[in-house]
């Protein structure tokens, strides 16, 4: 494997009430970045996941955010979609112009209108799946463009379909 890593910036509550369903989560994407590193990466390129312990408050959350994109420079975030976590993450991505996979039962959420946000409704297990389909296109993407975050989400629109 060659050059930049591609991350990953993912959001969730690790620690406190719902850690439970965090750490879950973080399971489950980690499979899915550690399948494909050992098939080679993207471009030759590895993919590391940044997990940051978020969700608790709004103030954590977007404290968080701003660090998986202005500090580790995501190419592109994850984050569950919460009452009052969605807007200021969303803002975020937004001046990071970075795509951002919004998940969980709040995802459909019509407040939320942005081109650089793609809704993977749905929870539990099923979300998950969903939730897995979404990153491995972002993961199809970054094959075709590198670590491009505009074309990756140009990637994403055709076949996701921002919301």
């Amino acid at each position: 494997m060659n050059g930049e890593r591609l991350r990953v910036g993912v959001i969730l509550q690790i620690s406190g009430a719902e850690s439970d369903r965090g750490e879950e989560m973080n399971a489950g994407i980690s499979r899915i970045m550690q399948k494909t590193n050992r098939e080679g990466g993207i471009r030759g390129r590895k993919v590391e996941i940044i997990v940051g312990n978020g969700m608790e408050d709004e103030a954590e959350t977007l404290l968080v955010a701003k660090k998986l994109l202005e500090m580790d420079y995501a190419h592109v975030v994850i984050c569950e979609a919460g009452r009052w976590i969605t807007s200021p993450v969303v803002r975020a991505a937004e001046r990071g112009r970075t795509p951002l996979l919004l998940y969980g039962e709040n995802a459909a959420y019509p407040g939320v209108k942005s081109d650089w946000v793609f809704k993977i409704p749905g929870s539990g297990k099923e979300g998950l799946e969903e939730l897995s389909g979404a990153l491995k296109m972002a993961f199809v993407a970054m094959r075709k463009t590198g670590p491009d975050k505009v074309r990756i989400k140009k990637i994403l629109e055709e076949n996701l379909s921002a919301r």
